[in-house]
């Protein structure tokens, strides 16, 4: 997350490389913390003066589409310039192309709009399964979705806490014993 942060910054710091792509992709299996991690990313980007509000909105891909015909457009709008200043977490990004209609497309291409022409006023973070997100991309091949940074999630967070807690554990009470660092302990 630094690193992304860091990479805004130098971007924004040089104006001749042009407004960066702020915009990410959270891929993982439920449990992983992808929302929670978007969720901290809009307040460390508005602490850094990056994002103006850092506020979270959190929406399923489904949420933009429209009822019936001329709704999506204005909706998927509205949802984007309600997030101006802030976090646009999209879970489940894929189902908009789900549909038998034309709906999740028109939803997809107002999205793009928005994330192109107001990437400096909103960070959009589309989020669900790896090989959906993965389908997801291949349907936009030419769009900003390929260009957006990517975070894998492993690990559940309790799965992640449980396995730096064994490691602590274990260097405290390998310290205690006085084992020497070893390239097989030097891991831990």
């Amino acid at each position: 997350v630094e690193e992304i942060v860091f990479q805004i910054e130098m971007a924004l710091k040089n104006p001749g490389l042009g407004s960066p792509c702020i915009h990410m992709r959270f891929v993982g299996n439920p449990g992983t913390g992808k929302t929670t991690v978007a969720r901290v990313i809009g307040k460390i980007l508005k602490e850094r003066g990056i994002l103006r509000k850092g506020n979270f909105f959190e929406h399923a891909g489904r949420d933009f589409c429209g009822r019936f015909v001329g709704e999506t457009a204005p909706k998927t709008a509205a949802m984007c310039r309600d997030a101006y200043g802030s976090v646009l977490f999209i879970d489940e990004a894929y189902s908009l192309i789900g549909s038998g209609n034309d709906f999740g497309k028109e939803a997809i291409a107002t999205l793009l709009k928005r994330m192109e022409d107001d990437r400096d006023r909103l960070v959009v973070i589309l989020a669900g399964y790896s090989n959906e997100m993965q389908d997801f991309i291949n349907t936009n091949p030419d769009t900003v979705f390929v260009t957006v940074q990517t975070l894998v999630f492993l690990l559940t967070l309790r799965q992640s806490l449980r396995q730096r807690m064994l490691t602590s554990f274990l260097r405290v009470h390998l310290q205690m014993l006085a084992v020497p660092v070893t390239p097989e302990t030097q891991v831990l």
